[in-house]
């Protein structure tokens, strides 16, 4: 008896080879992505269906060293002179070498949007970006000229550089929304405190995969707008917070920026992951200023009123709309990629 759903083998082939046909097309469609050094995938290559858009990821870091920007290239005068701002107290800083300010080039920002040149109601003077456009805010430097412990090299930025390792500073960085680690028009970057210092390597450093839970307190969590250009990563303008901060014999302090602007290099790690290099620049109110380095450097040789005499001759901007009540600061910070637990992410990507 003949099998009636048997199939001479002259009408299996035409069958198999449609169907191997099929196959080929199918897996010609499929878009060609490569991955990362931390493992997410990229966006399909050129010729890549329209509607397979890259779905969107998340990436942690985790502040490995920050410390107040120290321009390259910026050096003391040779000449001693007398500081305006030192006293002859429990330390003697009434004499000193000035930074050489004038001329000097700074990669930061131009936070106010205006080239000031020694007038305004708040009175400084602007630097030239490396490329020589004018207009970059900085006026924490006359701090780090004047007030000794505070120049560059001595104890505040020895201190500040070590305590992320030390657990004494506690901030991770959130990138949310990324399509695309050399070029995306719109991600999402928080700011944040954690609750615990990450692990470390037997040299001391902070380990690249390190996993660490946000702070309970929402008030130390920020959120900026963002955009990737070329590899470069820029967020702002938007208000900063990073609390729980311990300095020496100052403990729980705040460091609150307003209208910041961040810029920032993403590298990857040969052990897998990225690197970033960051500058995050805003606006420090006085008050904030004070209360949180004025008792570490008093601690560390400056003298009682140096501080309030610095912001009194040099604070660059109104926040008040009144007094000249807040100082350009530009922070440096470097981060590895890492895992924070507990912050619900906000930019839908997952």
């Amino acid at each position: 008896m003949t099998d009636p759903h048997h199939q001479p083998a002259r009408h299996r082939r035409p069958l198999a080879a449609a169907l191997l046909a099929t196959l080929v097309v199918a897996c010609a469609a499929q878009p060609d992505t490569e991955r990362d050094a931390d493992g997410a995938a990229d966006a399909p290559t050129a010729g890549a269906p329209a509607d397979l858009a890259p779905t969107p990821t998340t990436r942690d870091f985790l502040v490995t060293s920050i410390w107040f920007d120290v321009p390259e290239g910026i050096a003391a005068q040779p000449e001693t002179v007398a500081n305006p701002c030192g006293l002859k107290k429990g330390t003697d800083n009434s004499t000193y070498q000035p930074l050489q300010l004038a001329g000097l080039r700074v990669d930061g920002f131009d936070l106010d949007g205006a080239d000031s040149q020694g007038g305004g109601p708040c009175p400084h003077s602007d630097y030239l970006s490396p490329a020589g456009v004018p207009g970059v805010d900085y006026g924490f430097l006359h701090v780090m000229d004047m007030i000794r412990p505070a120049r560059p090299g001595q104890t505040i930025e020895v201190v500040l550089r070590s305590a992320p390792s030390q657990g004494l500073v506690r901030i991770g960085i959130r990138m949310s929304g990324v399509d695309d680690l050399e070029n995306d028009d719109a991600v999402e970057v928080r700011i944040v405190t954690t609750a615990e210092a990450p692990l470390k390597g037997a040299n001391g450093e902070i380990l690249a995969g390190s996993s660490v839970a946000v702070d309970p307190d929402p008030a130390f969590r920020s959120t900026l707008p963002g955009r990737i250009v070329d590899g470069v990563l820029h967020a702002g303008p938007g208000d900063v917070t990073m609390g729980k901060i311990n300095l020496l014999v100052a403990q729980d302090r705040v460091i609150a920026l307003k209208d910041v602007r961040v810029r920032a290099t993403l590298e990857p790690l040969a052990t897998g992951g990225l690197a970033v290099d960051a500058r995050i620049a805003g606006w420090w109110q006085r008050d904030s200023m004070v209360e949180a380095i004025g008792k570490a450097i008093l601690t560390i040789g400056a003298n009682p009123g140096e501080l309030k005499c610095v912001l009194d001759k040099h604070a660059d901007h109104s926040l008040d709309g009144a007094t000249c009540d807040a100082m350009s600061t530009m922070l440096r910070a470097r981060a590895v990629s890492g895992f924070i637990t507990g912050l619900p992410d906000t930019s839908g990507a997952p």
